[in-house]
């Protein structure tokens, strides 16, 4: 049998108890993996099952693939049925993402794979997805609870030239398929899913066109697709709405507040943007923290908190009523005039911000001169512009 890079498939022609956990992130092909080694294990001549580890009803539906052996294998729990139909020839057992189901899956799996393969010695070879080795089935993972210390593979991404391969496949062309190869098989990992939906996402936020023969033009300079913050795919969209909705109202009224802020704020200043106050907001801040959706340092007597870098600010802005971001901004303006008010000058381009961004473009046009000022005597010709410009 051709050897699949990184997995020790002997073991399957040869009927060998044991266990091989396949691990990586949604999307970079261990599922595929997966039932590559199925269809490989049955031209071997092995007896295979397949299930999902999110199926509550897993270890029924893997019972229904293997055949029953009479009175002796109806007996008993449905785990137990399972233990006695793979006692005695060679089988393949599977669970794609196993990590995604309760844990009670993953304690039936451990106690089957401790009876049958530690302590019988069954020639059962058992395959899992995980996307981490962490949580309910870390023990699993480390043979802690099975005695079986698994085979653990780990998925690898495409590297550069094969994410530029892909990218071509999709439509992409010439240097932009090269730029965006690059960039992604760093920072998406390799993921060809993710990678997919990320084009998708170019082509519907308007970054690539669709050329007369059928191709995917770049209508962004090179430099973006290399550098500038790519729209976020539908996906990804959905997770991070799905992930700010199931915040308490209180974490959800912060949220708001720290992305309105858009930068690092004292709890003084997000409290009053976001009209809470002592327990409230601590305990708000403590569960976004938790949350991964706030990041927060020391500075001075003081504490500050920002948005987490890693969630799309333009994404959960739009998620604000145009109304209450006016009041925010409002807010925020006058918080940060009155807190900083020795520092007027420097700030004065931030409150002018908050101060448009709330329609309210005559009270920021002084501040913006003032600090176009003060950059002119500072010698920052580009900044001084860019002041003059905004206002």
């Amino acid at each position: 049998m051709e050897e699949t890079p990184g997995v020790p498939v002997g073991s399957l022609e040869e009927g060998r108890g044991g266990v091989i956990v396949l691990t990586g992130p949604h999307g970079v092909g261990h599922s595929a993996l997966l039932r590559e080694l199925l269809r490989r294990s049955r031209e071997a001549g092995l007896g295979v099952a397949l299930g999902d580890g999110i199926d509550p009803r897993l270890f029924d539906h893997l019972c229904e693939q293997l055949p029953a052996l009479g009175r002796k294998a109806e007996a008993g729990t449905v785990e137990q049925q399972l233990a006695v139909r793979l006692t005695g020839r060679p089988w393949t057992l599977a669970v794609d993402g196993m990590d995604r189901g309760d844990e009670a899956n993953v304690r039936g799996l451990t106690t089957l794979v401790r009876q049958l393969i530690a302590v019988h010695g069954e020639p059962l070879l058992v395959l899992v997805t995980v996307q981490r080795c962490e949580g309910a089935v870390a023990a699993f993972c480390s043979g802690a609870t099975t005695g079986i210390v698994p085979e653990v593979v780990a998925v690898e991404g495409l590297d550069a030239e094969a994410s530029t391969r892909l990218l071509q496949d999709r439509g992409v062309a010439g240097v932009a398929a090269a730029a965006l190869g690059l960039r992604l098989a760093s920072e998406l990992e390799g993921n060809p899913r993710a990678i997919i939906e990320q084009v998708d996402a170019l082509v519907e936020s308007g970054w690539l066109l669709r050329a007369p023969h059928g191709g995917l033009r770049p209508a962004r300079e090179l430099d973006d697709l290399r550098q500038a913050e790519l729209p976020l795919p539908r996906s990804e969209q959905d997770r991070e709405l799905a992930l700010a909705q199931e915040l308490n109202p209180e974490a959800r009224r912060v949220l708001e507040a720290l992305v309105v802020l858009a930068m690092p704020a004292d709890p003084p200043t997000i409290a009053a943007v976001s009209g809470l106050e002592g327990a409230e907001l601590e305990s708000a801040l403590r569960q976004l923290l938790r949350e991964q959706m706030a990041t927060t340092e020391e500075a001075g007597v003081h504490s500050t908190w920002a948005l987490h870098g890693d969630r799309p600010r333009e994404l959960l802005y739009s998620m604000i009523e145009s109304s209450r971001r006016d009041g925010m901004h409002r807010r925020a303006a006058e918080s940060i005039r009155l807190r900083a008010r020795r520092r007027l000058a420097e700030i004065a381009p931030v409150v002018a911000h908050h101060l448009i961004a709330a329609g309210d473009a005559a009270a920021a046009w002084p501040l913006l001169v003032q600090a176009a000022r003060r950059a002119l005597r500072a010698r920052q010709p580009e900044r001084t512009a860019a002041l003059l410009r905004q206002a």
